[in-house]
């Protein structure tokens, strides 16, 4: 999978977990393990999206890059 398809997969994702419930966030590990891709890929490929303000990423005080995020 391409990082173009990963990334609109990650917002198609995100999307739909939106309009279920507006103020639930996907986790990191559901992300990987629907996309099937390593930690890598995809702190690569939401840190991009983030910077672009396509999606919104809840952040700890340490340790992982992101806890959750949502569109």
């Amino acid at each position: 999978m391409t990082n173009t398809e990963i990334r609109r997969e990650i917002l198609r994702m995100l999307y739909e977990c939106f309009k279920e419930h507006p103020y639930n966030r996907m986790t990191s590990n559901e992300l990987k393990e629907t996309l099937n891709i390593g930690q890598k890929e995809l702190q690569f490929n939401v840190i991009y999206l983030e910077e672009k303000g396509l999606l919104e990423l809840q952040k700890p005080l340490e340790g992982s890059l992101f806890v959750g995020a949502r569109i």
